[in-house]
């Protein structure tokens, strides 16, 4: 996982919460789906979207509920995707990965995506600039690519982030990786932990299979030392 990605993302989300509610971004487009590297995200009609940045690795939408009263329910969204350097699944690593950046990782559930990729779902408490940061993420790779998504509530009128908005957004994005899917030809990888595994037998076997070549050499060199004639048999 590359610690600069999670920098760029912070600064992301401090700018988001500090926004607030009724910052109207300068260029705003109505979407109903989003493309991301190959990723198609059909979203939700029970809210309104509007994408506010669309670079090809991060895309930007804010959305807010349909009937959600007088206080409908807004939040913003960061999905972005990058090269995946390591050709391998962080799904199993979300837990550890957290804790060496001091975050809390909560409600985390693992589950299988379009292609049987493996992606996780969780919610992350981290503190930035003295203040508590939640966010609810999802995480999933394939062999080229590393995908992350991101939904932040925002702060309702009164300065305060509704207290349903957390189930809500675990919902409405468990509900975008049931209705998301691969454009082309994709592959999927194996975890961190499972590489390592391999790596660790592999090199085992080739610890091993020295051992045993070295034995092997020892072994003939002492018995053609045997078989050579001494001088006192001359």
């Amino acid at each position: 996982m590359q610690p600069i990605f999670f920098s760029s993302r912070l600064v992301c989300i401090a700018l988001v919460i500090a926004a607030g509610p009724n910052a109207a971004p300068v260029h705003a487009e109505a979407v109903e789906e989003v493309l991301l590297c190959g990723y198609r995200v059909p979203l939700s009609a029970e809210w309104r979207w509007e994408l506010l940045q669309n670079d090809a690795e991060l895309l930007v939408l804010r959305s807010q509920e349909r009937a959600g009263g007088r206080s409908p329910l807004a939040a913003q969204w960061l999905l972005s995707c990058q090269p995946n350097a390591e050709r391998t699944s962080r799904v199993g690593e979300i837990r550890s990965d957290a804790r060496e950046r001091g975050h809390s990782v909560h409600q985390l559930t693992e589950r299988t995506l379009d292609r049987e990729i493996e992606a996780a779902l969780f919610s992350r408490t981290r503190v930035h600039e003295g203040r508590r940061v939640k966010s609810i993420e999802a995480y999933f790779a394939t062999r080229e690519l590393e995908y992350r998504l991101f939904a932040l509530p925002l702060r309702a009128a009164d300065g305060q982030i509704p207290a349903r908005a957390y189930v809500q957004l675990m919902r409405e994005l468990d509900g975008m990786l049931d209705a998301g899917s691969f454009a082309g030809t994709v592959e999927a990888t194996i975890r961190e932990s499972e590489y390592r595994l391999r790596l660790y037998i592999a090199g085992t076997v080739l610890a091993l299979a020295g051992l045993a070549a070295a034995w092997f050499a020892i072994r003939v060199v002492l018995r053609t030392d045997r078989r050579k004639p001494s001088i006192d048999d001359s």
